[in-house]
């Protein structure tokens, strides 16, 4: 899974946008723990509308680890 790649390379934390029509999406990040951080106002084309797109954010390590390199 992309957050247990991420966590096992030391990356700090994840963030996810998706457009606010989609709920399932939405649920999807919340199960997987991200929290709500932020939105942007029609910000996405898609469907023929100008969507909201939400932003959110998981915390991968507790902050003692060095950043991760690539």
């Amino acid at each position: 899974m992309l957050l247990e790649a991420l966590w096992s390379r030391a990356f700090h934390a994840a963030m996810g946008g998706v457009t606010l029509l989609s709920e399932a999406s939405v649920r999807l990040h919340e199960r997987l723990g991200f929290k709500f951080v932020g939105r942007v106002r029609r910000a996405g084309f898609k469907l023929g509308a100008w969507p909201d797109v939400g932003f959110w954010q998981v915390v991968l390590a507790d902050g003692s680890q060095r950043p991760a390199t690539t």
